[in-house]
């Protein structure tokens, strides 16, 4: 009984590697469909920190030394009637290049706000353009 069972399905597994079902098909090709590729270059966002916050100085009393106000400070602190003030002083030269220090210092801070300011715009510009699209 099982030799004959054997002989029975021995032809049916094997007849299903060579009988198609739905005819003859080892003349023809497969189909092949066409891929299409597509790349799309984007840029990545770029960071943009956020400005620092503005400088807050404090405020700065200038008192201006003459022989006569240093004679008069003199007198009073001998006589303790000043408090005991360390002064610092500058020449003439000394103050304008400190002022011509502190206008180099804006400009180049002014210039650096504008790239800053110009690379942002841009950036910005580019976004629209690509939200546009």
């Amino acid at each position: 009984m099982k030799k004959l069972l054997i002989l029975i399905l021995l032809p049916l597994i094997n007849g299903c590697s060579t009988y198609s079902l739905f005819g003859d098909m080892s003349n023809k090709e497969p189909q092949v469909k066409p891929v299409e590729v597509v790349s799309v270059a984007k840029r990545t966002p770029i960071y943009h920190p956020p400005l620092p916050e503005p400088i807050d100085t404090p405020p700065v009393e200038w008192v201006i030394l003459n022989p006569d106000i240093m004679k008069q400070y003199v007198e009073n602190v001998e006589a303790g009637e000043e408090p005991r003030v360390a002064y610092y002083g500058l020449t003439s030269q000394g103050y304008e290049n400190l002022s011509m220090t502190m206008g180099e210092i804006t400009r180049y801070l002014e210039q650096i706000l504008h790239i800053v300011d110009y690379y942002r715009d841009s950036d910005e510009d580019e976004d629209e353009e690509e939200k546009e699209k």
